[in-house]
C-alpha cells in the first residue's frame, strides 16, 4: 500500500510527477527491490516526529474495530477500505499481534486496532460510520451556537414533562425530536441517522424471546426446577441465586439476551411464591450489566482485549473478584432497598 503527502490518496490512475513524496509500507523484500530502481530516490535520513505526522491536512489516528462493525469478517481489500472511509490503514494489530505483511488480506475481527492515515476533512466519515472506537483524541466539530439554546430548551422540556408526569418519557422524547426537526435545529436525515436500528431490533428480538419462553412453558419448567434446589423462605438466597445465574450467563452471552432469558423466569418465580418480582428483576438487571471476568461478554471488554494486549486469564484475575464483590453486595442490599 502507498500514500502520499498530496491532498488526495493515490489510486491506480494517479499520475506521479517529479518531486512527489510517497510514504510506503509493505513487504521488506519488495521494498528492497524497489530501492534498486534509479527512478526513485530514498530519504533514509528522514526523521518523523508526532508534529510532522499531524501537520497539515493529513493526520494519523488509531482506531479499534467495534463489535458491530461492518468490517468484521472482511479484509481491507474486500471492504474497499480506502474508498469507503477515504483513509488508508498503514498499521494493524490483529489478535494481539502486529501485522506487517498481508494486511490487505487479513480478515478483521472486533478489537483489532488500525493505524489510519486520513485527511482532517474526512474524519466525519469515521465518526458517522460507527465502525470504530478511537484510541487517540480526534478533533471534533465546532459547536453551532445558534442551535445550542433551542436544543437545551427542548431537552429540559422533555425532562420536566416526564418528571412531572405530564407525559411518559417515551412520548416526551419523541415529541422533543419532532420539535427539533420542525424548528430546523436538526434535519430529518440527521434524525434518521441517529436512530440505533440495531438496538431496536435487538430489543424486539429480546421481547419476542421472552414471550416465546412464557408461551412454550419453558419459563414454568425452569422456575419449578430452580425452586427445588433453593430455600424460597430466605429472600437473600433467592436474590443471590438469580444474580449468580445471570452474571454467569452474561459472561458468555450478550447482556440483552441474558436479561431476556432470565427476566421471565424471575417474574414467574415471584408469581408462584406470591411475592413482588421487583427484587429479582433488579438483581437480573444489575447482574446482566456486570460482566467483568471475560472479554466476550460485553463489547467494551472485547474492544480493549486486543488493544491492551490482554490475555483471557487477565480478565478472570481482575474481573472475577469484582464480580464476587458485586454479587455479595447485591445479595445483601437488594432485599433491603427493594423488599419482597
Amino acid at each position: 500500500t502507498a500514500g502520499c503527502t498530496c491532498r488526495e490518496y493515490p489510486d491506480g490512475e494517479t499520475v506521479l510527477e517529479e518531486g512527489d513524496v510517497l510514504v510506503i509500507t509493505g513487504d521488506i523484500e519488495k521494498i528492497k527491490a524497489l530501492q534498486e530502481r534509479k527512478e526513485v530516490a530514498w530519504k533514509h535520513e528522514q526523521k518523523f516526529i508526532d508534529k510532522d505526522l499531524t501537520a497539515g491536512d493529513i493526520i494519523l489516528i488509531e482506531a479499534i474495530i467495534s463489535a458491530n462493525s461492518f468490517l468484521i469478517g472482511r479484509t481491507l481489500k474486500s471492504s474497499n477500505f480506502r474508498n469507503r472511509y477515504r483513509g488508508m490503514a498503514i498499521g494493524m494489530r490483529h489478535s494481539g499481534k502486529m501485522i506487517r505483511t498481508k494486511m490487505g488480506t487479513t480478515r478483521l475481527r472486533a478489537g483489532d486496532a488500525l493505524l489510519i492515515e486520513v485527511r482532517r476533512d474526512n474524519l466525519t466519515k469515521f465518526h458517522d460510520s460507527g465502525d470504530f472506537v478511537f484510541i487517540n483524541k480526534i478533533p471534533v466539530l465546532k459547536f453551532q451556537r445558534s442551535k445550542m439554546v433551542p436544543s437545551i430548551l427542548v431537552l429540559m422540556s422533555i425532562i420536566l414533562t416526564a418528571a412531572l408526569g405530564i407525559l411518559p418519557i417515551a412520548a416526551s422524547a419523541v415529541a422533543g425530536a419532532v420539535l427539533l426537526v420542525l424548528m430546523r435545529t436538526i434535519t430529518l436525515e440527521d434524525a434518521y441517522k441517529a436512530i440505533e436500528w440495531r438496538v431496536i431490533f435487538l430489543l424486539a428480538g429480546a421481547i419476542t424471546l421472552g414471550i416465546a419462553l412464557d408461551k412454550s412453558g419453558a419459563t414454568k419448567l425452569f422456575s419449578e426446577a430452580l425452586l427445588t434446589f433453593i430455600d424460597v423462605g430466605n429472600p437473600f438466597i433467592l436474590v443471590s441465586v438469580f444474580y449468580l445465574i445471570t452474571v454467569l450467563l452474561t459472561a458468555i452471552m450478550s447482556n440483552a439476551a441474558t436479561a431476556a432469558l432470565i427476566a421471565p423466569i424471575a417474574i414467574f418465580t415471584s408469581q408462584s411464591l406470591g411475592i413482588s418480582p421487583k427484587p429479582l428483576l433488579i438483581a437480573v438487571m444489575f447482574a446482566a450489566s456486570a460482566d467483568f471476568m471475560t472479554p466476550i461478554g460485553y463489547q467494551t471488554n472485547t474492544m480493549i482485549y486486543s488493544a491492551g494486549r490482554y490475555k483471557f486469564i487477565d480478565f478472570v484475575k481482575v474481573g472475577g473478584p469484582m464480580d464476587l464483590i458485586f454479587w455479595l453486595t447485591a445479595s445483601l442490599l437488594i432485599p433491603v432497598f427493594f423488599p419482597f
